[in-house]
């Protein structure tokens, strides 16, 4: 696939403030309490065990869910674009197909637009015919990635972008937000893709909040916490060097 993500505008300085953001189901506290600021340009990875909220906090900021306490407030110009964990459920109207589904969001553009739009997703010939609710995880993580792009934010919020993508693809989704020129807030179990893309970690524990200036390597250097567990993804990149894959990413996720 061939990843390209522009920003039809830039944001302004500040970005986005989280206030005391507070969040429980039930008993259990997931979020202990967040107060966060981002600026333009940060490239900020969020952290931490599995339940303590992450995917909750992305959720309370892009307004798909309320929190119990605080706030967020966005700043000036700031567009976003969202990439949902559950991210099928972005795919509204199950018997639309992917060629209308996209098109919904390029309006004035011609059909051959839209289908060379699919094409660099990958969608081929019939393909773009597909409904949406017969698309494969990878089909519908490409296809909203392809709205994120027509969509041209300056803002990115990406909930485990990689579950669904092939080696292949996360390289050339790196590649592409490498190039990026707006702001990325990232939640990802992906060690290779975090350390390809992170300037800033924020770990989120049940004490509080750790906010690193910095790659994820010096993080795990100066802080000694490593949250990404590479054993799924270092057996994945081996499957994939035994069938003549590239070993430049093996050796990345490994070292």
């Amino acid at each position: 696939p061939k990843f390209r993500f522009n920003q039809r505008r830039e944001s302004g300085k500040e970005v986005l403030r989280i206030k005391g953001v507070r969040k429980s189901f039930g008993d259990k506290e997931v979020l202990p309490g967040v107060d966060l600021e981002v600026r333009r340009g940060d490239r900020m990875v969020i952290m931490g065990p599995n339940g303590i909220g992450k995917s909750t906090l992305l959720k309370i900021i892009m307004g798909e869910l309320p929190a119990d306490e605080g706030g967020v407030e966005w700043g000036y110009e700031a567009q976003r674009g969202y990439f949902a964990q559950d991210h099928h459920e972005q795919l509204d109207g199950d018997e639309q197909t992917a060629e209308q589904w996209l098109w919904n969001y390029c309006p004035g553009k011609d059909r051959g637009f839209v289908r060379g739009h699919l094409g660099m997703m990958l969608f081929s010939g019939d393909d773009g015919e597909k409904r949406l609710s017969a698309l494969s995880g990878g089909e519908a993580a490409r296809l909203v990635f392809s709205r994120l792009a027509l969509e041209q934010p300056n803002v990115l919020v990406l909930d485990e972008p990689t579950n669904h993508l092939d080696l292949e693809s996360i390289e050339a989704l790196v590649a592409a937000l490498q190039t990026y020129e707006g702001t990325l807030i990232l939640v990802s179990h992906d060690r290779w893709f975090v350390s390809q893309l992170a300037t800033r970690v924020v770990e989120i524990s049940p004490n509080g909040i750790r906010d690193y200036l910095g790659t994820y390597q010096e993080y795990v250097h100066a802080c000694g916490d490593d949250h990404l567990d590479a054993d799924t993804v270092v057996l994945k990149a081996k499957r994939e060097d035994r069938k003549g894959g590239k070993a430049g990413r093996r050796e990345l996720v490994e070292a």
